[in-house]
């Protein structure tokens, strides 16, 4: 048994100095900043921390490590998300910069046409579409396009839903469809709601508020030991919707 909790801790080191390394790239790719670097660095070494104070808080923590560090993979996917938004963004400027040389060269309309509708801004996707059609009437593709753009500004102008089973169109605030009775509030609403600006503030306090208190308990013999583990795992949440919220951009976002 001695063993394995020796075997799982150097395992544990490892993985924090594989997500502080993480955490430092995010830093230097600015997807975070450097006070959220800091904070974020304060519950990680918190968490390592309190794995040396024993008892069921380090074992608590010890898991709480693992979780985070077995989880970390997804840092480097939602981070390749994030470049390709910046990529995004730099085509953009290209090709408006080049309507703006050549005003009468309507290839740039098409290409920003795919990359709003990629985005879901559905309104400068047709927008784009029809100036490219404007020139080039006879287009089967940025035809089909404009006609799925329209259709979803005004699915989005109505505030209504697409089941993903049947297709049905629902009010904007049906828990299931009309036509099937798929369920249709799900996770991204969830999210939505805890990555609002105002949660996104008092995540960033309650990761360390909680963490802190949680550590110094971990090292009295006699403290509340569950008390502590509730503490530390309240940190924990905090900390992954944060960085969650932080590395997709969500904060703030609407649920369409």
């Amino acid at each position: 048994m001695l063993a394995v909790i020796v075997v799982m801790v150097i395992g544990g080191l490892f993985l924090v100095f594989s997500l502080i390394w993480r955490l430092i790239g995010m830093c230097l790719m600015r997807e975070i900043n450097g006070l959220e670097l800091f904070m974020l660095l304060v519950v990680v070494v918190g968490l390592q921390t309190a794995v040396f104070s024993g008892g069921p808080v380090g074992l608590i923590a010890l898991a709480l490590i693992w979780i985070i560090g077995l989880g970390s993979p997804i840092v480097n996917a939602v981070a390749r998300k994030r470049k390709l938004r910046r990529m995004f963004a730099d085509d953009i400027a290209k090709y408006e910069e080049g309507l703006r040389r050549q005003p009468d060269v309507p290839f740039p309309h098409r290409r920003l046409g795919d990359i709003y509708f990629d985005r879901g801004d559905w309104q400068r996707a047709a927008d784009h579409y029809q100036s490219y059609l404007d020139v080039h009437p006879i287009n089967a593709y940025c035809a089909q396009r404009l006609e799925r753009s329209l259709l979803l500004k005004r699915r989005q102008d109505m505030g209504l839903r697409t089941c993903a089973v049947c297709g049905a169109e629902n009010a904007s605030d049906a828990a299931r469809c009309v036509a099937c009775g798929f369920y249709l509030r799900g996770s991204r609403e969830i999210i939505d709601v805890l990555t609002t600006p105002e949660m996104m503030r008092i995540w960033r306090w309650v990761m360390i508020a909680f963490l802190l208190p949680a550590v110094v308990l971990g090292f009295i013999p006699d403290g509340p030991q569950w008390v502590a583990g509730l503490m530390l795992l309240v940190s924990v949440i905090a900390t992954i919707l944060y960085i969650y919220a932080r590395m997709t951009g969500s904060e703030g976002s609407n649920a369409r």
